[in-house]
């Protein structure tokens, strides 16, 4: 159960791929409000691609990361570094946290502090992750929906997972997609739900999931 406005209701949550991350990250601006929704006594839940997301996303900030180091061992100033790898929007952010974090430390500090940052995200999304029920919620399959949903919210990755949350709770009951994503999913959720209730003809009342932002679940 959760208490929602000073309701305590039962709910069933979806997780989505920046959540592991938040939780593990303890620079990121949601870290301790993702600590504490994994740590509630509610029924949580992800999928297969969800954990395979995570998996590519630590790949390529291990990458960032080298290369932070790689600028501080030259005894730089951090307020000059800028990546001299691509880097997605989304690092992009990340990226921005960190450099605040370590802006605060002495030199050999920062240094060993970003040395180590990587496993210690590892230990962080392994914690969050024994925290999930299992098994994984499993790829929909359903290549019509995931499709028109991608045209919705114009990232095909974040298109298949939502249709994964939807697809298990038609199978299964009622259920809430938990994110921190808004430029795509919070951003475009009334447009969201039109389209999920005319593809599969729901009434708004009938539809089994709902979507909701960290912040809508906890204050």
């Amino acid at each position: 159960m959760i208490v929602l406005n000073k309701r305590v209701i039962e709910i069933k949550l979806f997780f989505d791929t920046n959540l592991f991350l938040c939780f593990a990250t303890d620079f990121e601006n949601n870290h301790i409000k993702c600590q504490k929704l994994f740590f509630m006594s509610v029924d949580k839940h992800t999928g297969h691609r969800v954990n395979n997301e995570i998996n590519k996303v630590k790949t390529r900030r291990r990458s960032l990361y080298r290369d932070l180091v790689k600028f501080l061992t030259q005894n730089l100033s951090i307020n000059n570094y800028k990546p001299s790898i691509p880097i997605k929007r989304n690092d992009r952010i990340h990226l921005k946290y960190l450099l605040k974090h370590v802006k605060s430390m002495n030199s050999q500090t920062a240094l060993t502090y970003t040395r180590k940052l990587g496993r210690m995200i590892d230990q962080g999304v392994k914690k969050a992750i024994s925290l999930i029920t299992r098994p994984f919620v499993k790829p929909s399959g359903d290549l019509a929906c995931e499709a028109i949903m991608e045209m919705c919210i114009g990232n095909g990755n974040d298109a298949r997972i939502l249709v994964d949350a939807l697809c298990w709770s038609e199978e299964t009951s009622k259920a809430t997609f938990c994110t921190i994503d808004y430029s795509d999913i919070i951003s475009k959720r009334t447009k969201i739900y039109r389209r999920i209730d005319e593809i599969r003809a729901y009434d708004p009342g009938e539809r089994p999931l709902a979507i909701k932002s960290l912040d809508e679940l906890i204050s």
